[in-house]
């Protein structure tokens, strides 16, 4: 790991969920040598005193993640939300990085800089895997949004999704949707142009219609989506110069976004998705590896690009499961 990273566990709860493992011995020893206790994981209580602690911990480091033993935990998102409101107003950080997708978080980017106003309902959508339905991202996410409007242009705090958009859901083709919608804004003859390219990639660029396409139906969408991705970097210039370079460069990166998801649906496991939720029991862990990794490898290269857009600078708080803040792909 790099030495400007910096990974710090959620904490071991005495109750471990279903399908993952009890905290080790080791561990339970070297935790009860490190433990550094905190007095809320809601309320900033005393001044934070119970967190100054993380000022030395965190030291230099540029990227920060901070994992969670299991999703929908109301715990360990009060106390990421606590987390980030720290580490913004008191270590400087500039961005926050969520496992969520990263085509669909533009709008939350857009909305807590003030850029535009989204309803609650159209925020919840913007989160992948129903986690906009947790109160804790609505509460994470009205919170940037009121500190970002006391504060300059230069020191409003970004908030990224650098997950795949569908993954294992029906949703890759929302990549290959927000590209067309920025050219009919950006060039709407160019936009035209491309619907009609990938206006049989739509219907298909989804988990549960993937699956079933032959070898050769699956090369045509791979080689329209880099078609794609090659294209946008092709119209650097004139898009930028029709839109801007925030708006391109999110634009590109929602069709690298698209090509992850076209990896990650070849790797997967030959089989219907209905079968897999009626019997997960009968798919092996050992067919998932490959496919794993292809998300696990997507997530690090998104968060890298968010690394490089906040610059030298930029400081990053990276929350997700602690599958994806240990892995070592």
């Amino acid at each position: 790991m790099r030495s400007n990273y910096l990974v710090l566990l959620a904490f071991a709860l005495p109750v471990t969920a279903a399908g993952q493992n009890a905290p080790t011995v080791a561990f339970q020893q070297w935790a009860r040598q490190h433990v550094h206790a905190i007095s809320s994981v809601e309320d900033d209580t005393y001044g934070n005193a119970d967190l100054r602690a993380l000022n030395n911990i965190i030291g230099g480091a540029h990227v920060v993640a901070f994992g969670e033993p299991f999703h929908h935990g109301h715990e360990p998102l009060a106390m990421r939300n606590r987390l980030i409101r720290y580490a913004v107003t008191e270590l400087g950080f500039t961005a926050v990085a969520l496992e969520t997708a990263l085509t669909t978080s533009k709008r939350l980017y857009d909305h807590v800089l003030g850029k535009t106003t989204e309803t609650e309902s159209a925020l919840r959508e913007a989160f992948s895997y129903g986690f906009g339905g947790l109160p804790e991202n609505l509460e994470l996410i009205r919170w940037l949004r009121s500190y970002n409007a006391t504060q300059p242009p230069e020191r409003r705090v970004r908030l990224y999704g650098i997950d795949l958009t569908g993954q294992e859901f029906p949703y890759a083709y929302r990549s290959v949707e927000a590209i067309l919608t920025f050219l009919d804004h950006a060039d709407p003859d160019l936009g035209r142009e491309l619907r009609k390219q990938c206006a049989d990639v739509i219907p298909v660029f989804r988990s549960d219609k993937y699956v079933k396409l032959t070898p050769a139906e699956k090369d045509a969408v791979t080689g329209k989506i880099q078609d794609m991705v090659a294209f946008v970097r092709r119209e650097r210039i004139p898009l930028t110069a029709a839109t801007s370079p925030d708006e391109y460069e999110w634009a590109l990166r929602q069709a690298l976004n698209a090509a992850q998801d076209d990896a990650f649906l070849r790797s997967h496991p030959q089989f219907e998705f209905e079968l897999l939720l009626k019997s997960p029991e009968k798919f092996p862990p050992t067919e998932w590896e490959h496919n794993l990794e292809m998300r696990d490898l997507a997530m690090a290269d998104n968060l890298q690009w968010v690394q490089q857009r906040e610059g030298s600078r930029g400081k990053i708080l990276f929350f997700a499961h602690d599958g994806h803040v240990l892995t070592s792909a």
